[in-house]
């Protein structure tokens, strides 16, 4: 059947603009997909939760996070606990994070060279609740320990 309308298609250019297209739609799927796994934030690839071989207490946190948005790290004690439990963190940790608040308000805090320990008053097992805000994106170290046991290394990753 002949053509009766001239209508200036380019059907090459127009393939073009269709595999680009599918290509385009491919890429945001993914990023949709990626977001509501964890890989942008809170999820199923960013929650961890890890103890170190030599202590007592367990740590739940987010592998991956957002700049300037509010989360939080837990901590489980378990095992003996004495009157008090000292709960050290990195320097590099407290001066890229700004801490919201602690959970229970601890006793007192005891600056060091390396770390800042937080002292609580413990009766019996229980969690300690740190909400803070990342102040800096890129790899965020995160060290950690209870009293004199040793120290427990994780890194988190701070999204722009």
């Amino acid at each position: 059947m002949p053509r009766d309308i001239d209508i200036g298609e380019d059907i090459d250019h127009q393939r073009k603009v269709w595999k680009l297209e599918r290509i385009a739609w491919t890429v945001m799927a993914g990023s949709i997909i990626a977001a509501v796994c964890g890989f942008a934030g809170h999820g199923l690839f960013s929650e961890r939760t890890v103890a170190p071989r030599e202590g007592d207490f367990i740590v739940d946190y987010q592998r991956f996070e957002r700049y300037h948005a509010q989360t939080q790290l837990t901590l489980h004690l378990t095992g003996d606990t004495a009157d008090e439990t000292r709960i050290h963190f990195g320097a590099d940790f407290l001066r890229n994070v700004e801490v919201m608040r602690l959970e229970p308000e601890p006793e007192r805090a005891e600056l060091g060279a390396n770390a800042t320990a937080y002292v609580f008053n413990t009766d019996a097992a229980g969690r300690i609740v740190v909400h803070y805000k990342p102040i800096v994106s890129g790899r965020l170290p995160l060290v950690l320990g209870r009293d004199d046991a040793p120290l427990l290394y994780l890194e988190q990753f701070v999204y722009p």
